[in-house]
């Protein structure tokens, strides 16, 4: 698509190189994005009817959502000591460190 000036606005791709999905495919739509009206009674319910809704169309079930999808690879840190040091925190459940801000004073 573009402007009467030629400036191009999208592009589109042709039709063969877009993804198909097979019949058999089971489409999942994503719920609305919902931050912190969550604590609110009346947003909270709606929220739980939507999940109840989709999982009742779905034809998976909770304990078989996942299966398809390959393993998760075992993460090696042994070459990455900063990582392994910041997987360990967070593991732990302890705070990350302050931030040294002092730099940018002037």
């Amino acid at each position: 698509m573009a402007t009467k000036d030629g400036d191009v606005l999208m592009l589109e791709a042709p039709p063969e190189s877009r993804p198909t999905v097979s019949s058999s495919a089971e489409v999942i739509d994503a719920l609305p994005y919902i931050d912190e009206e969550y604590g609110d009674p009346n947003v909270k319910e709606e929220v739980d009817r939507l999940i109840e809704e989709e999982m009742r169309r779905s034809s998976k079930k909770p304990s078989d959502f996942l299966k398809n999808l390959p393993p998760l690879r075992k993460f090696n840190f042994e070459n990455h000591p900063m990582l392994a040091r910041e997987y360990e925190r967070v593991r732990a459940g302890k705070p990350p460190g302050q931030i040294d801000t002092s730099r940018y004073w002037t």
